[in-house]
């Protein structure tokens, strides 16, 4: 099932984060090892405060009482410009993290 978290279920991240610093340090061509580079349960400390602040949203992938895959967008504003120097303010949701557990890829 898909749904969306809030600050008080954001802890349940930790082994999706640990998860993806794994993926990276074994795929990585230039920093092999290095992941993370911040530490899951800080990165969890930061997903908790930019929720409550609203500066992002979670969606989980939940496979029981488990969560196998998460991605998190964030929900800031951006100045764009098109054309003839015409700017236009437009609501933009960067990805900041995506990832499903390899186990669950390709699953349905």
């Amino acid at each position: 099932m898909i749904k969306e978290i809030h600050s008080e279920e954001n802890g349940k991240l930790y082994e999706c984060l640990e998860a993806l610093a794994e993926h990276h340090n074994k795929v990585s061509v230039h920093f092999k090892g290095s992941y993370p580079k911040t530490p899951s349960e800080e990165r969890i400390k930061q997903f908790e405060s930019e929720l409550e602040e609203g500066k992002s949203r979670i969606a989980v992938i939940e496979n029981g009482n488990d969560f196998v895959g998460f991605c998190k967008i964030g929900t800031a504003t951006y100045q764009v410009r098109t054309g003839q120097n015409k700017a236009i303010r437009d609501r933009i949701t960067p990805l900041n993290s995506l990832m499903i557990n390899c186990e669950r890829r390709e699953t349905g």
